[in-house]
């Protein structure tokens, strides 16, 4: 039998989305493959990436991305550049959102900046600036930590909290409208 590069390619694609790692039977629901193929697929896809930055993790259930062991020194270098270094301008951007606005849905937060902030997400939680509720529907929060590190212990002492929050939410409702 053989492989559908269509097939392969949204399979890479389901790997590649699910941010970590995603389960053989989501995917055989999600584009109903059989399992014979959906194997054969793992497979070539194991073979495509075996000796890049990026490899295909796989323990008999589910399936994932991960970083190349030959290369894991370097990327923890530049992870503790990342984690130590000071915040890009939409991180900022991010961690401001979330401060004036929050407790946030990760949709809210990528509504309001206008591009996925799932790895910018990622890095406010690293490194200790944002925390994420375990609740069913995940929500974002500035921490304690942030605060102290400003110099204030509530976000209502940010400046201009009130009239930013109001427009900021403001915002947010136009924007869900218009996506409506």
């Amino acid at each position: 039998m053989e492989i559908n590069n269509e097939q392969k390619k949204i399979v890479e694609a389901l790997i590649f989305l699910s941010g970590g790692e995603i389960s053989r039977t989501n995917i055989s629901k999600k584009i109903n493959i059989k399992n014979d193929i959906l194997e054969k697929i793992i497979v070539d896809l194991k073979n495509d990436y075996q000796d890049r930055g990026i490899c295909l993790s796989d323990n008999g259930n589910y399936i994932g991305f991960y970083t190349n062991q030959s290369i894991s020194d370097k990327l923890k270098e530049i992870k503790k550049e990342e984690t130590d270094g000071p915040l890009s301008k939409r991180v900022r951007e991010t961690l401001t959102t979330i401060a004036y606005c929050g407790p946030l849905k990760k949709i809210d937060i990528d509504f309001i900046r206008g591009v996925n902030t799932h790895f910018i997400l990622k890095q406010l939680v690293l490194r200790g600036l944002v925390s994420k509720t375990d609740s069913k529907i995940s929500l974002y929060m500035v921490t304690l930590d942030f605060l102290s590190s400003i110099g204030i212990d509530s976000v209502e002492k940010l400046p201009n909290y009130a009239q930013t929050r109001y427009k900021m939410q403001e915002s947010l409702e136009e924007i869900k409208k218009m996506h409506q």
